[in-house]
């Protein structure tokens, strides 16, 4: 039997770049659309000026707490399955099991 060892060698290319350790911080937190500030909901790729206004108005038409799972937010205009998908990884809110329309496979019959 033959045994194959390999070696890694580290290159560098330059200086190291500092890491504002603040803004991976912010990277990494997700974000609750029920008490989100408009520039929050901004950072959500998809998200919009229009779609952020209508988060905060559903919420205010709706109570503090309307959101309890990801899926709550289709109920707010302009906002489908497919952006729910989207940002779902950036919330911090459950997905609701056994919906179909955001399960990554589709469903046994």
């Amino acid at each position: 039997m033959l045994a194959w060892q390999a070696t890694w060698k580290t290159f560098s290319v330059g200086p190291e770049i500092p890491v504002n350790q603040s803004l991976v911080a912010q990277a990494q937190m997700r974000i609750d659309p029920n008490t989100a500030s408009y520039a929050s909901l901004r950072r959500l790729h998809g998200v919009g000026p229009v779609l952020a206004m209508n988060i905060i108005g559903y919420r205010g038409k709706h109570g503090p707490r309307p959101f309890a799972s990801a899926q709550d937010l289709d109920n707010v205009p302009k906002i489908g399955p497919s952006l729910i998908l989207q940002i779902q990884p950036y919330l911090s809110l459950p997905c609701k099991e056994g919906d179909s329309a955001l399960q990554d496979e589709p469903p046994e019959p």
